[in-house]
C-alpha cells in the first residue's frame, strides 16, 4: 500500500501546535505521524492511492525524464542543466517564484535593488557558466576586503576589547586546506569511506585544536551563515560548507555576486526559459516509487488541480525533513534517516528610517 497523506487534510494549526522551541517538528515521533496520516488516508479518492492513469484526463498527465521536486537554487540549476542535456523535466514548487531563498528588494522609488537573501557564489568555474548561460555579469568580492569597519566586542559582558587585532589567517587556511585536499570526495557529495575516517566526526573546535588551525575560525564564522555553534558541528559538515572557496596559499575566501547587484535576476531568467515545465504553488500529495513500467508516478496539487506526473526520474531538492515529505512513499530506512536530520536557520530583514544617523 502507498501511504497516501495530503497536506491540505492536515491542518496547518495541528502542525503548529506541536513545533518545539525551535520552530521545528521534531518532537513528532515518526509512529505517531504515520498513524495520523494513515487516519485519513482512508478518505483520499481513489486517484490518490491507487495512481490509476486513467483516473486522470490525458491533459492532466505530465510525462517527462525527470521530476525535480524544489524550485530553489538547486532545483532551478538541475532543470536547466538537464534541459540542456536533452531531457525532460518538470519542476514542482510550493512558492510563487523559483529561486528559493535568494530574494531581492527592488526599491519602488529608486529602482535600486538589494539582495536580502543569498549574498554571494562561490568563485568556481561551473557557477562563471551558469551566469554566463544567461548574460549576467559578475564581480568578485573578497571576505577580508568589504569595506566593513569591524569592532571586536566580548559577548559576555557587551564591551570592546581594546587594543584586539585579528590574527593573520594565511597559514592557517594552507592548514586547513592541506586537510581538506584528504577527503577530494567531499567536493561532490558524501559519498563517504568506511569507516569514515575519525577525523571527520570530531566536533570541529577539537579538530581546530588538534591541527592548530585557530587562525581560520574568524574567517570562517564570518563567512558562513546560519551554521549555529560552529565549534560544535562535526568536521565533516563544515568541510561541505567550507570547502571549494578556499584557496591554498591565500588569506581571502574568494566569492562572486551579480554586477547589477540583483541575484534573483538569474532565477527568474531560468523560470523563464522552463516556462510551462514549472509548477508554482504546487506540492506532492502522493507518490509511487515502484509503480509498474518505466515511470514513477507522482500525484501534485496545483493551481489548476491535480496533476499526475510520469517520471524515470524524481530528484530531491528541498530540505530532507519529515514535515516537507508528507505524501512520499518512504521506506522504513528513509525515514528512520530522515528523522535524524536537524537544521538551523538565519533570518534577514529590510530597514527602513532605521534612525541611525547619517555619516557626517
Amino acid at each position: 500500500m502507498v501511504l497516501t497523506p495530503v497536506l491540505e487534510l492536515i491542518s496547518e494549526k495541528t502542525f503548529a501546535a506541536r513545533k518545539d522551541s525551535h520552530g521545528d517538528y521534531r518532537s513528532i515521533s515518526l509512529n505517531a505521524r504515520r498513524a495520523e496520516l494513515l487516519a485519513v488516508a482512508a478518505a483520499l479518492p481513489s486517484q490518490y492511492s491507487d495512481l490509476k492513469l486513467q483516473d486522470y484526463n490525458f491533459s492532466d498527465v505530465i510525462t517527462r525524464d525527470v521530476c525535480i521536486v524544489g524550485g530553489g537554487s538547486t532545483g532551478t540549476y538541475a532543470a536547466t542543466r538537464l534541459r540542456d542535456l536533452g531531457k525532460g523535466v518538470v519542476v514542482v514548487e510550493h512558492k510563487d517564484r523559483m529561486g528559493g531563498h535568494t530574494q531581492t528588494y527592488t526599491d519602488p522609488q529608486t529602482g535600486r535593488t538589494v539582495d536580502l537573501g543569498v549574498q554571494a557564489f562561490h568563485n568556481l568555474d561551473i557557477v562563471k557558466n551558469y551566469f554566463n548561460r544567461f548574460n549576467i555579469p559578475l564581480v568578485t568580492v573578497n571576505a577580508t576586503s568589504s569595506g566593513v569597519t569591524s569592532t571586536s566586542v566580548d559577548f559576555r559582558t557587551g564591551k570592546e576589547v581594546a587594543g584586539y587585532v585579528p590574527s593573520d589567517p594565511t597559514a592557517a587556511l594552507v592548514g586547513y586546506a592541506a586537510q581538506l585536499a584528504k577527503y577530494p570526495y567531499l567536493e561532490t557529495g558524501y559519498n563517504l569511506t568506511y569507516p569514515v575516517p575519525e577525523d571527520l566526526l570530531l566536533p570541529f573546535g577539537e579538530f581546530v585544536t588538534k591541527y592548530s588551525l585557530q587562525g581560520v575560525l574568524r574567517l570562517i564564522f564570518e563567512n558562513v551563515q546560519g551554521v549555529g555553534d560552529l565549534l560544535n558541528l562535526l568536521t565533516l559538515y563544515v568541510f561541505k560548507l567550507v570547502g571549494g572557496a578556499i584557496s591554498s596559499g591565500t588569506s581571502r575566501i574568494g566569492f562572486l555576486t551579480t554586477e547589477r547587484q540583483d541575484n534573483s535576476e538569474l532565477n527568474e531568467k531560468a523560470t523563464a526559459e522552463l516556462g510551462q515545465d514549472v509548477l508554482l504553488k504546487s506540492y506532492v500529495v502522493a507518490m509511487n516509487r515502484d509503480a509498474a513500467g518505466a515511470y514513477a508516478k507522482v500525484v501534485v496539487k496545483t493551481q489548476d488541480g491535480l496533476k499526475l506526473i510520469q517520471a524515470k526520474k524524481i530528484i530531491l531538492t528541498i530540505p530532507p525533513k519529515l514535515y516537507n515529505l508528507v505524501g512520499w512513499d518512504l521506506s522504513s530506512n528513509e525515514s528512520s534517516l530522515f528523522a535524524q536530520f536537524r537544521n538551523s536557520a538565519y533570518y534577514t530583514s529590510l530597514i527602513r528610517h532605521s534612525g541611525i544617523p547619517s555619516p557626517s
